[in-house]
């Protein structure tokens, strides 16, 4: 199934009170007084209580009283088995109000790819007809089937009115397409309890509102728990004079967990950065309880505040109880206040907890923050104490300094001046001339360091750096896919981070996880990122008296190469290409891989190419259980038999290792591989996949795969033109 040009030919294959009144600025004066007529008995609700009743009555305003039949004995595996919403016996609306506490509706032998609500919200929260405390969705799998509301309704609305009972859990699904108006989120809605997401996406999801204060544009729960999931491509947008807005991905009004997790692309847009006691914070994520963040990314979120004066707080993150971060990335988000990555604030206007809770902060551990910007602390903004642990923190700006880490800590209750950074690099990062704060890491009050064995290029006078901290550049590489669930930035050779810092932590890992060791070398490599050296045992390279050579170059082809090839036409894959080598014994180092690609390869529309080295222990010559150790991107400006060649940070191969190329192609068109078809192609292979960096890990799991000596898919076999280049390990 490879699309070829010849010289000769030309081949194809086909194959989501009055004191209320005020509150809610966007409610009419009739509704505004009749709802502050209601008695109470206790304290008014809050803003985000009042728009989910308001909520729940817009939806019984049009919502016709439904028969369901009795509900069974909990812990029933329900089937679905009809796609539609028409509240048949065997549909997905139909199935869930029939359900009783501890069901799982069962939507996995389904063969539809979308359900798509015609009659609202599916509701089984407390304000619906159907109260749930604990029931599970259970679907085929996110790629293969949506919960999709047409953007005419939110999606779910669950829960109970108890803020820690019952779980709501959903299971191998997409959520899709919510909108609402009511100001909270438009794709999840959750009253009270644990809302979990297990290998789920939601995206697409927009709340839009006039109201004074909008909660989550994608989720608004109490208590949110994410694993192997994504919250992606979705807003919170305040539309009112004084709106306010928090969460586009999600607000969490309890605690968060993300474990393996994403929340990308969400975006927060109101006027006002604080208005009445609200406040706009947090463009991918917030949290007022606690947070802990596990082997995830959080990516492209950012928050803005429109009107004039007015800075929003938290791009990625906005956190108000105790945080931790770790094996994870937080790149790319953006605040036009402050904390462009994470903003670890007090735990309220009144200062911390106090009592017997423990006082918050914020731990960051092998975790790298990076390119997130603001106008103060780019990377990490924080008003309590800070802990780095072998962690990176680069290329982050902000306009007025504090591009890295900046600490806010005059005039704010409960502030706390902790600063301990151990093994972390804190570099190469930017502020506008004339900034009131350095560029990587500065506070606004005096402020103690505690650590060792870090590199700090440039600090402010408020914070004086131990003596054996180190300043040179560190020479990093661009965040990339080098291992692991999440993209790091690797030291190039030479850096002055190798083997300088230090493993107080007793990590056995780096970023990246198993496989990566956290001390490889003399010491362990200052930040996330360790570069694999080979061990230290072995004394020599071929088995025999001989030494290896000092520099080597793998390659099956000889520089003359006779076609290009590349996807079919009946589809537009992202397509990965390469060649298997086997180490010599004890390994190399790799340093550098080159491409030659063909000229009918256009202008790269889809983004650049993205080279891959892979480590495959078996080393059985099949790339399809190997796990990738280094990438670099780049954007080719020769072809034919000319190479191209990116650069890599200095990794050890050993055994069967893998290296190949790319791209999001357009089948029929881009024949990017250029091939030798003298050369024997049986141990170059191709994979085609919606997006190669999902599957990179786990290549068997690409919808398709081949050798190219497969002569079934393959018309004119031979050897790609990859190869790698480096030098012998010591």
């Amino acid at each position: 199934m490879l699309h070829a040009n010849h010289s000769t030919r030309r081949l194809r294959a086909a194959p989501l009170a009055m004191a209320l009144a005020c509150a809610l600025s966007g409610l009419d004066a009739d509704r505004a007084q009749a709802m502050a007529a209601t008695p109470t008995t206790a304290a008014a609700p809050s803003a985000r209580y009042a728009l989910r009743l308001e909520s729940r009555r817009q939806r019984a305003s049009h919502t016709a009283v439904r028969s369901h039949s009795p509900s069974p004995q909990g812990g029933t595996l329900l089937p679905v088995t009809s796609c539609l919403d028409d509240d048949d016996p065997g549909t997905l609306r139909n199935v869930l109000a029939s359900a009783a506490e501890g069901d799982t509706v069962d939507l996995s032998a389904l063969t539809c790819s979308t359900i798509t609500l015609t009659q609202g919200a599916l509701d089984s929260s407390a304000l619906g007809e159907h109260q749930l405390y604990d029931v599970t969705l259970q679907g085929p799998g996110r790629d293969a089937l949506t919960i999709d509301a047409g953007g005419l309704s939110e999606v779910l609305v669950v829960g109970g009115f108890s803020s820690d009972k019952g779980t709501f859990t959903a299971n191998d699904l997409t959520i899709a397409n919510g909108y609402y108006a009511g100001g909270v989120g438009a794709c999840v809605e959750g009253f009270g309890g644990t809302v979990a997401l297990n290998r789920v996406l939601v995206t697409d999801c927009h709340s839009v509102s006039s109201y004074g204060f909008l909660f989550g544009g994608a989720v608004d729960v109490n208590t949110l728990e994410m694993t192997d999931s994504t919250i992606t491509r979705s807003e919170v947008t305040g539309t009112g004079l004084h709106s306010t807005v928090a969460g586009a991905g999600a607000y969490a009004g309890g605690d968060a967990t993300l474990i393996r997790s994403a929340i990308s692309d969400n975006h927060a847009t109101a006027p006002y950065a604080q208005r009445g006691g609200y406040a706009s914070v947090g463009g991918g994520l917030y949290v007022r309880g606690n947070l802990s963040v596990v082997d995830s990314t959080i990516s492209g979120n950012s928050i803005e505040a429109t009107n004039a004066d007015q800075d929003a707080k938290g791009g990625g993150v906005y956190v108000r109880g105790i945080a931790s971060i770790s094996g994870s990335t937080i790149d790319g988000n953006s605040a036009d206040g402050e904390g462009g990555g994470v903003f670890k604030a007090i735990y309220s206007v009144y200062g911390e907890p106090g009592g017997n809770n423990p006082t918050t902060k914020l731990t960051v551990v092998d975790s790298t923050i990076s390119g997130n910007a603001a106008a103060h602390g780019g990377g990490i903004g924080s008003s309590r104490p800070l802990y780095l642990s072998n962690s990176t923190i680069a290329n982050n700006s902000a306009s007025d300094g504090g591009g890295g880490i900046l600490f806010r800590l005059a005039g704010i209750e409960d502030s706390g001046g902790t600063l301990q950074l151990q093994s972390t690099l804190v570099a190469t990062n930017s502020a506008s001339p004339g900034a009131t704060f350095a560029a990587d890491l500065d506070a606004d009050a005096a402020l103690a360091l505690d650590g060792a064995n870090n590199l700090v290029m440039a600090a402010g006078a408020a914070i004086p750096l131990p003596g054996d901290t180190i300043a040179q550049d560190p020479l990093l590489l661009p965040l990339a896919f080098n291992g692991g669930p999440t993209r790091t930035q690797a030291l190039a050779a030479g850096s002055p981070a190798i083997d300088t810092g230090n493993n107080v932590a007793a990590l056995d890992f780096d970023q990246r996880g198993s496989g990566f060791a956290r001390v490889s070398g003399s010491a362990a490599d200052i930040g996330a990122f360790e570069i694999q050296q080979a061990p230290a045992d072995i004394l020599f390279k071929d088995g025999f008296d001989g030494t290896a050579p000092g520099v080597f170059d793998y390659a099956y082809d000889d520089g003359d190469g006779e076609t290009n090839q590349g996807p079919p036409s009946t589809f537009d894959p992202d397509m990965l290409w390469g060649n298997y080598y086997l180490a010599q014994p004890g390994g190399d180092i790799v340093t550098k891989i080159s491409v030659a690609f063909g000229p009918t390869f256009p202008s790269l529309a889809n983004g650049p190419v993205t080279f891959w080295l892979l480590q495959d222990d078996d080393s059985d010559f099949d790339p399809r259980n190997a796990h990738v150790i280094a990438s670099a991107s780049g954007t080719p400006d020769v072809f034919n038999d000319n190479f191209f060649s990116v650069d890599l940070s200095p990794t050890w191969v050993h055994g069967g290792f893998f290296v190949g190329a790319s791209a999001k192609l357009q089948g029929g068109q881009d024949l990017p591989a250029r091939v030798d078809t003298n050369a024997a192609g049986d141990k170059s292979w191709f994979f085609y996949a919606p997006d190669i960096a999902a599957t990179i890990d786990d290549l068997s799991a690409a919808p398709f795969g081949a050798r190219m000596d497969d002569t079934t898919v393959v018309v004119l076999p031979g050897a790609f033109m990859v190869r790698a280049s480096g030098e012998a390990a010591p």
